[in-house]
C-alpha cells in the first residue's frame, strides 16, 4: 500500500506525460503481482466495487473534528479525500494502529470480503496507521475516483511501451484487443508483457477491436493494397457502435461497453 500511495501522490503532482509514463513503468518493474495489477485496475477505473461510501468517510471525520471546521476546510480545499486526510485524528476508542501497512492486494481483498461493520473498523485502523498522503490515496482508491491525470487509454499505451522492452511488436492496439477479456489483477497480461508467458487467450471473452483511423493514399498506391497485407472497414462520420457476436454487447467508438441485456438482431 505504501508503494501505491507513493505512486499516485507523484502522479497527481506530475504534469508531464513522459514523466508520468516513467513513474508507472518503474512501479510495474519493481512491484510484485498481484499488487501492480490492482494498481492498474485502480488507475484504469476497472475496480468493480466500492470499498466504502463517501457518507461513511464524512461520518467518521465529523466524529473527530468539529463539523463546522470540516465544512469550512472542505469548502476551502474543494476535495473530500484531501480534506479528510489532513484533518484526520485518532480517537481513544479506535482500533490500535498497525506498525506495517498491508500490501495493496491485502487491502483490496479485505475490503472485498468484509462486512459493512468490519470494513468500517478496518478503514479506521488503516487511517490511524497512515500519514496524510497515504490516507489520501486510500480514500481515493476506496471511492474509485483517483483523478490523477492518467486516462485508461494512456495507461494502455504505457503498458504497451513496457512490453516493447521484450517484444517490439506489442503496441497499444494489441493491449486494447485483450483488455476487455481480462480481469484484475491482470497477472496473465503482465507475464505476457514481460515475456514470461504467452499472450492471454481471450477468444471466448468480450473484447473490443480498435476502430481503424482514416488514412489518405494516392491512386498510384491502389495496386499495392491487397487482401493479403491489408484490412479495411467502412468509415462512418456519425456515432459508431461495435456489435460483439456471441455476447450481446455493444461498444462505442471509445470502447465503452454499453449493454449486456438487449438482444441484438443482426
Amino acid at each position: 500500500m505504501e508503494a501505491f500511495a507513493a505512486l499516485v501522490d507523484k502522479l497527481y503532482f506530475t504534469s508531464s506525460n513522459l514523466a508520468k509514463s516513467a513513474l508507472i513503468k518503474a512501479y510495474l518493474a519493481n512491484t510484485p503481482d498481484p499488487d501492480r495489477g490492482w494498481a492498474i485496475a485502480a488507475i484504469a477505473g476497472t475496480l468493480s466495487f466500492d470499498f466504502f461510501k463517501r457518507k461513511l468517510i464524512k461520518d467518521l471525520i465529523t466524529e473527530r473534528v468539529d463539523p463546522v471546521l470540516f465544512d469550512l476546510s472542505y469548502d476551502y480545499v474543494g476535495e473530500m479525500s484531501e480534506t479528510v486526510s489532513h484533518l484526520w485524528r485518532a480517537q481513544t476508542d479506535d482500533p490500535a494502529p498497525i506498525d506495517i501497512l498491508p500490501s495493496l492486494s491485502e487491502v483490496v481483498t479485505q475490503f472485498a470480503k468484509g462486512t459493512k461493520a468490519q470494513n468500517k473498523q478496518y478503514l479506521i485502523t488503516l487511517l490511524n496507521s497512515m500519514n496524510a498522503p497515504q490516507r489520501w490515496a486510500l480514500l481515493k482508491l476506496g471511492t474509485r475516483g483517483l483523478r490523477i491525470g492518467v486516462s485508461a487509454r494512456f495507461l494502455k499505451k504505457v503498458l504497451a511501451e513496457y512490453g516493447q522492452v521484450t517484444d517490439p511488436n506489442i503496441d497499444v492496439e494489441a493491449v486494447e484487443r485483450l483488455w476487455h477479456g481480462l480481469k484484475p489483477p491482470y497477472v496473465e497480461l503482465m507475464h505476457w508483457l514481460e515475456g514470461k508467458g504467452p499472450q492471454p487467450d481471450v477468444s471466448n471473452s468480450v473484447t473490443f477491436a480498435p476502430v481503424m483511423l482514416s488514412h489518405p493514399f494516392e491512386e498510384t498506391q491502389l495496386p499495392s493494397i491487397t487482401p493479403e497485407h491489408w484490412q479495411a472497414e467502412w468509415k462512418f462520420d456519425t456515432h459508431e457502435l461495435q456489435a460483439m457476436a456471441r455476447t450481446n454487447y455493444l461498444f462505442t467508438h471509445r470502447h465503452k461497453k454499453i449493454t449486456a441485456t438487449h438482444k441484438l438482431v443482426l
